[in-house]
């Protein structure tokens, strides 16, 4: 046996002298392999050798640049674990914000169509369905790999999507009173640039928003109006300093245009209203 303290800092330690710096990878590495919540972690006195040797096995590969979530085929959103692998977007923190605020806006609300584009992992589609039960949720990517992944954690989490295989708006039929993205918004030329865990791990078709960035952003926004229900709302997920040009394209069909900032002061949610 051996002292869970000790083993967390030497853990700790090694992260820190390879610049992984997020302590609470470490937390999510340690309650992943002996089963605990976060909460109950260090009321544990003791780990056994063969617990200590698996998470010492992970995190010399965290080290090597292979993000946590991919190596465990696991992320946590919005307290729920998710199946990730390297067909898929891992979900971030910052998104959760968008499900609040869609959560927000329609938690009094029976029978609205909601539409998730680009679902990736599906993790939006299916938090919104947990929180949001007596409404309709449609979830859709272009990637047949992300959507088994997407269906095997709507399975996992016991929750009734329908999803569609389309490259945005092409194969979806109906029309919604909400449509929710975290499209692709990384510049091409600017994806090389971006952390290993992130250019090396996650598919490409998930950062390429094109030239500019702002590929998706362009056909979403242009048409979104046509799929949406009078009053009918628009929620993105947008990328860093990216609000005042997708403000721009808004602005011809949508209005009551709002930014919600991020965690680190960053205008992360931008959600708008049909004219």
């Amino acid at each position: 046996m051996i002292n869970l303290l000790t083993a967390y800092k030497d853990i700790e330690q090694s992260y820190k002298i390879n610049n992984i710096l997020e302590k609470s990878e470490v937390d999510w590495l340690f309650c992943n392999i002996l089963k605990l919540d976060r909460a109950k972690l260090f009321i544990t006195d003791e780990i056994t050798n063969g617990q200590f040797r698996r998470i010492k096995k992970i995190s010399q590969k965290r080290i090597k640049g292979i993000p946590l979530a991919k190596i465990i085929k696991l992320s946590n959103f919005y307290g729920f674990d998710f199946k990730v692998n390297n067909d898929v977007l891992t979900p971030r923190q910052e998104t959760e914000l968008l499900c609040e605020k869609v959560i927000e806006d329609f938690k009094d609300s029976e029978q609205k169509n909601i539409l998730d584009l680009c679902t990736g992992s599906g993790a939006i589609a299916i938090i919104l369905k947990k929180y949001l039960k007596n409404n309709n949720i449609i979830a859709s990517d272009i990637s047949c790999k992300a959507l088994r992944v997407a269906k095997y954690n709507a399975k996992k989490h016991s929750v009734q999507i329908s999803f569609v295989k389309s490259n945005l708006f092409d194969k979806i039929e109906g029309s919604f009173d909400a449509i929710v993205s975290n499209p692709p918004y990384i510049k091409t030329c600017e994806i090389e640039g971006l952390q290993t865990e992130v250019k090396d791990y996650d598919p490409f078709i998930s950062l390429d928003g094109g030239i500019t960035g702002f590929n998706f952003y362009k056909q979403i926004i242009k048409l979104a109006p046509q799929k949406l229900n009078t009053n009918g709302k628009l929620y993105l997920e947008l990328g860093l300093g990216q609000y005042e040009q997708v403000v721009k394209m808004l602005s011809k069909n949508f209005t009551d245009i709002n930014i919600i900032k991020d965690y680190n002061n960053i205008e992360r949610v931008i959600y708008a209203t049909k004219k």
